[in-house]
């Protein structure tokens, strides 16, 4: 079991989508942290131009450094040699100096996102965890009503070898013999029925693992009960749960989330100062490029965006207020969920104890009913019962003990005790 949850948590398929996710929304606050570093870009061009527009940029190609602009007059005057060349490179870098908290906030939601993304990864780690060991339980059982409905076959088909000696030497009528046969065929059918089930169980369980299908000669080894430590008090379980259960923590940070973006919208109103510096060469042919600087600051104050920006905020905050009907939202559930959950651990242990118990007393009364069979005092329906009720009895005792750990787990879980290291 704890290969199969080991593997779940690493090649599950549900786990690699939160992984991704995760390191997507990593990304994303590195992408944010860069808005206070500066960028630095290279950049080079030509221009060549022929008319008007090269007469205005100054010295071009004619002699005497004159423009040698040609009258427009068909395509003769149009096209030809340019009239002006300019050659330039360089490199600039920009920095913003001050934006008012716009690239803070957009840093904080970053970083909280990324929290939120790392929170509800470990939910779908503790989800697959959880779902993968509660499937290995299920396999177990499966098989164990696997030899159970075989169990009740080699009893049926003992029954009716009986049947058959008593009623060739006159002790018993044929209707015993068919009787008989006809209990064969239902353990026959209950047996097909165990196996399907048993068959579609270890489909799951493949899943579940993590597994494209179970590995070759795969056994399962059968792990101890899981138990369920001291419950505390309905409102203390829930404090306990929302401290420790990853998902009360992703709910906590989608609010934070919220709160950050409502900022940043916010700081989108406010204006944004940077500098900008150039080194570059420029000229009018590649032998004569000569070098120079330029150095900007700039002040860039938002005036109208046409209430895209107030929109926005309204938007932030009505998504704040829904983060928080959210959390509220899972707050109540969670607390019906612990204690549905205490009440199925309850249930499911006291179901156990009950057919571990009348398990015992069909045991008893099969082995009594075969006695007054052979002695000639029972009948063969008493016998039928005997065997239908002790085949029923074992199935729900199987199925009883599975509900009990599989209960007792998903109780872990909700109350934050589940740990994704066993």
């Amino acid at each position: 079991m704890q290969a199969c949850r080991k593997n779940a948590r690493l090649e599950h398929p549900a786990v690699a989508a939160s992984r991704a996710q995760t390191a997507a929304a990593q990304a994303r606050s590195a992408i944010a942290l860069s808005g206070f570093l500066p960028t630095l870009d290279g950049d080079a061009s030509f221009l060549a131009t022929r008319g008007s527009g090269g007469a205005s940029l100054g010295t071009g190609r004619g002699p005497g450094n004159a423009p040698t602009t040609a009258p427009i007059s068909g395509s003769r005057g149009l096209l030809g040699p340019a009239d002006f060349e300019l050659w330039s490179g360089g490199i600039t870098l920009r920095q913003t100096i001050w934006d008012f908290g716009r690239t803070t906030n957009r840093l904080q939601s970053a970083n909280a996102a990324a929290d939120e993304a790392r929170a509800l990864e470990e939910v779908q780690r503790e989800v697959v965890d959880v779902a993968a060991e509660a499937t290995f339980r299920a396999a177990l059982a499966s098989d164990e009503l696997v030899q159970a409905m075989e169990e009740a076959k080699r009893q049926a088909e003992a029954h009716l070898s009986l049947a058959k000696a008593r009623a060739e030497v006159g002790l018993r009528s044929t209707y015993d013999v068919a009787r008989a046969e006809v209990e064969v065929a239902d353990a026959e059918y209950r047996l097909i029925q165990a196996t399907n089930a048993r068959d579609l169980t270890l489909a799951n369980l493949a899943s579940a693992c993590g597994f494209p299908e179970l590995p070759d000669e795969t056994s399962l080894v059968t792990p101890p009960p899981r138990g369920v430590g001291d419950v505390p008090p309905l409102d203390q379980a829930l404090d306990e749960a929302l401290d420790r259960l990853p998902d009360a923590r992703a709910a906590r940070l989608s609010v934070e989330v919220a709160a950050q973006r409502l900022d940043e919208s916010w700081s989108e109103l406010f204006p944004s100062l940077g500098a900008t510096g150039n080194i570059g060469l420029r000229g009018t042919s590649l032998d004569e490029l000569g070098a120079g600087w330029t150095a900007t600051v700039n002040l860039s104050i938002p005036l109208v965006a046409g209430g895209a920006d107030l929109a926005g905020i309204r938007e932030a905050r009505a998504n704040l207020a829904a983060a928080q009907a959210n959390l509220e939202s899972f707050r109540r559930s969670l607390r019906v969920d612990i204690q549905s959950g205490i009440l199925a651990v309850t249930e499911s242990r006291a179901r156990l104890a009950a057919a571990t118990k009348r398990e015992a007393a069909a045991e008893e009364g099969m082995r009594l009913a075969e006695g007054r069979y052979q002695t000639g005092l029972g009948s063969v329906l008493e016998l039928a019962d005997a065997q239908a009720t002790l085949a029923s009895s074992r199935a729900d005792r199987v199925r009883s003990a599975l509900d009990v750990s599989v209960a007792a787990a998903q109780l872990d879980r909700l109350l934050g005790r589940w740990s994704t290291k066993e």
